[in-house]
């Protein structure tokens, strides 16, 4: 998605395609509206997961639930898709782990990492999830006074007095509420195998 303002959330979800079909589906819809990442689902079990989208004028916005699962943004996929941003996670449900060239960081509810999206990262969900997650392009990152090169992941715990990451956490949960009002579902096109 571009940046701009988009109708209002939009709504994409796997728990109606057909299981061969989930995971290159749920690949396809976050390369578009979020960030490219490969996936792989745990325990041979389909991947049931919901993503609901908002475009603001400066920011992506996403609120991310999902059964136990592994993502990854290798060096390929960041030179096929470059996301140009920075990635901030908040976890709302299920612990986590950010695999990263610095190392681990294992992520509990109530803790925000943030990390530039165009290193590579694994992310994995053991117990399945459920997330915030916030792009923000790099002019807009540099725009806020965020450092201009994270070399590193950043952790903060929101419950700790982290202002900054509790009014993030605020500000994109109100954006993207489970019961957003008018959000647009996204259904695949069988034919092409696209979805629109």
């Amino acid at each position: 998605m571009t940046t701009g303002m988009m109708a209002g959330p939009v709504r994409f979800s796997t728990f109606d395609l057909p299981e061969a079909q989930r995971i290159p589906l749920w690949e396809e819809h976050n390369a578009e509206a979020l960030i490219g990442l490969r996936c792989r689902s745990l325990h041979d079990r389909a991947l049931d997961a919901t993503e609901i989208n908002l475009q603001l004028p400066k920011v992506h916005v996403a609120r991310v639930t999902g059964s136990p699962h592994v993502v990854e943004r290798t060096r390929t996929v960041i030179r096929r898709m470059p996301a140009e941003a920075i990635a901030c996670y908040l976890t709302l449900a299920g612990d986590a782990f950010f695999y990263h060239d610095d190392g681990v960081r294992l992520l509990r509810p109530g803790q925000l990492i943030v990390c530039d999206a165009d290193q590579p990262f694994m992310r994995g969900f053991s117990q399945g999830m459920e997330e915030l997650a916030v792009k923000v392009p790099r002019p807009v990152w540099r725009d806020l006074g965020g450092p201009e090169s994270l070399t590193q992941p950043l952790v903060f715990d929101v419950d700790d007095g982290a202002v900054q990451a509790r009014t993030l956490a605020q500000l994109a949960g109100r954006a993207v509420h489970q019961e957003s009002p008018g959000a647009r579902t996204r259904t695949p096109c069988w034919s092409c195998s696209a979805v629109w």
